[in-house]
């Protein structure tokens, strides 16, 4: 019987947690998460159009918007408790690199380390992360 991380798709996991990583760090750049109570409701009602019909295109946009916030909340919910179940120096480093927005010379800067290492340390938790969130692949024998 072979060890689980002898049987572990290596590629595939990095690129897998990767693209949580990245999607994590375009939801903290870029997605302004609104509740529904902060929605302007006010709007201008068109001579043309009848207020109800209105009032049902406003009510669909506030209630996608609290069910895309809603998801978007639980997802950075459960990749931030997968963060925060990291050792401290893979935790530190996965935040280094995507909530601060290091490179990896400014994390080498930062810690002291040769570039090499900070690299393997990088890949060291994504792996780890990666098991956190569930998101592993393995070898097909």
């Amino acid at each position: 019987m072979k060890a689980l991380i002898n049987c572990l798709n290596e590629k595939a996991t990095l690129r897998n947690v990767e693209e949580h990583l990245k999607s994590l760090q375009k939801i903290r750049h870029f997605y302004d998460v609104v509740d529904a109570e902060e929605v302007d409701t006010s709007f201008h009602v068109s001579k043309k159009v009848q207020t109800s019909e209105v009032e049902n295109r406003m009510l669909k946009k506030v209630l996608h918007m609290n069910y895309v916030n809603r998801v978007t909340k639980e997802y950075m919910e459960r990749m931030l408790e997968a963060i925060n179940h990291l050792e401290p120096y893979d935790r530190q480093v996965i935040l280094y690199r995507y909530f601060y927005d290091m490179d990896e010379e400014e994390i080498m800067e930062e810690l002291h380390y040769s570039n090499r290492k900070i690299w393997k340390d990088l890949k060291k938790a994504k792996i780890n992360l990666a098991f956190l969130l569930g998101c592993e692949e393995y070898l097909e024998d």
